[in-house]
């Protein structure tokens, strides 16, 4: 599995050769903005949440100090809670974009380890065009993106979309991704980290709920494994208890998906490439993670079809309808307030 030689992350370009490369890189179609930079709309958004929250917050401890302990001033209570506990979530997670001669100096000295390392580089793109993989799919730009020239083809970089909220705002999420490709396909497998969902993380969005599957030891401690119905005893062919040791200790902070003929670590808050720590840990999960779980799905045959291919119902695993659910809960409350108006 490739290991990428990072020296030119301490090269010290000059002025003059920085302004040069900036030239290039704006005549080629280059915005002279950070990819990580919010958008507008969503920049807006966490604006507003603040002062919201602070003035439910308000409205709270003053329906406290006029009306007492009630059934309405309980509520608001609890939404000026919620209201708190998500505008802490969505503002601590702002990362300040690079400007000017940092963020140019980045994007050469990421040029010219791509270069180094027989790579090409995307300094910024509008979408990942037929790639697989829910976040690549979901995302509408990306940025620093280093892919191999040879194969295996390795690609790694930054994905951004956007979340439309109920209220017509928008709320920026950024992941880094590290994916690898693999020499036939595999069935569809996601497994969720548990421990990158704080404030230096986020919660995967996950939408297949319904296949979750138990493992043994420590490991569901740390992620939490989904796969297509009936496929438990060919993932567990490639989650060995040596693989899982590994996945704890150098990808705890990924979320892992295993798509068609791809492997992609996904990073919440997104990869800083322009920092040689981060290469470290990139090149530690490719040689102890991904080179195992390659190689091992690379031997790996479906034993429903006859030519070894994964079966139509390993390909991906269904989505969860949550509508049914979320009429179950509305009639739920519905009951639970007629019953407290009839027995009060």
């Amino acid at each position: 599995m490739r290991n990428f030689d990072t020296e030119w992350l301490r090269y010290q370009p000059t002025r003059t050769e920085l302004r040069a490369f900036r030239r290039n890189a704006r005549d080629g179609g280059v915005p002279s903005a950070d990819g990580a930079a919010p958008s507008v709309r969503g920049g807006c958004t966490t604006a507003l949440m603040v002062p919201f929250s602070l003035a439910v917050v308000v409205f709270s401890l003053v329906g406290f100090s006029e009306d007492g302990i009630t059934g309405l001033t309980i509520g608001l209570a609890v939404f000026a809670l919620f209201m708190v506990l998500g505008t802490v979530l969505i503002v601590g997670r702002v990362r300040i974009p690079r400007f000017g001669p940092r963020l140019w100096r980045d994007r050469l000295r990421l040029a010219r380890l791509a270069d180094a390392n027989d790579c090409t580089y995307t300094p910024f793109a509008e979408s990942a065009h037929g790639a697989v993989g829910l976040l690549l799919e979901l995302s509408d730009q990306i940025y620093d993106v280093v892919t191999t020239r040879e194969s295996p083809r390795i690609s790694l970089g930054n994905l951004a979309y956007k979340q439309e909220t109920s209220r017509g705002g928008v709320i920026d999420h950024r992941w880094g991704f590290v994916s690898v490709q693999l020499e036939r396909t595999f069935p569809h497998m996601i497994l969720d980290s548990r421990t990158n969902n704080g404030l230096n993380g986020e919660v995967f969005p996950n939408p297949y709920r319904g296949g979750a599957l138990q493992l043994e030891g420590d490991f569901p401690r740390h992620f939490t494994l989904f796969c297509p119905a009936g496929y438990g005893a060919d993932i567990r062919y490639v989650l060995t208890p040596d693989l899982m040791t590994d996945l704890i200790d150098d990808g705890a902070g990924f979320d892992v998906e295993v798509i068609d003929d791809r492997i992609i670590f996904y990073k919440p808050l997104g990869l800083a490439l322009g920092r040689e720590r981060e290469w470290q840990l990139v090149n530690r999960l490719l040689q102890r993670v991904a080179a195992d779980m390659a190689r091992r799905a690379g031997r790996y045959s479906d034993a429903r079809t006859v030519d070894g291919r994964v079966a139509p119902g390993g390909v991906r695993m269904q989505k969860v309808n949550v509508l049914p659910w979320m009429i179950g809960t509305a009639l739920v409350l519905i009951v639970g307030a007629v019953l407290t108006q009839v027995f009060h």
